[in-house]
């Protein structure tokens, strides 16, 4: 049996804890082979930008995703994949630039 569920990010307002986690778009991003696992998110002091950085188990590498938050459209826009082979094992990050 092949297991065929995606993977998702999604966010959770704690000050609203009756309500339901909502699910981000990602944009500019192929979910194909995602598998993310580890998460960190960066805010930008000088400028603002919420960055939000995932460790992507993917088929082919294991790699960091780079996204920037969009708050008007609730998504994720993909900047970057950062791999390189001495990502070999990765479980989690911390995102400090």
């Amino acid at each position: 049996m092949i297991d065929t569920w995606e993977s998702k990010l999604m966010t959770f307002d704690l000050n609203k804890p009756s309500e339901n986690p909502v699910e981000l778009t990602l944009k500019n991003f192929n979910r194909t082979g995602f598998n993310p696992h580890g998460i960190s998110v960066y805010r930008d002091p000088s400028s603002g930008t919420v960055s939000l950085f995932v460790v992507n188990h993917r088929p082919d590498a294991q790699a960091i995703e780079i996204f920037d938050f969009e708050r008007e459209t609730h998504s994720l826009i993909h900047r970057r994949s950062v791999v390189d082979a001495l990502i070999w094992s990765p479980n989690n990050l911390h995102a400090v630039g």
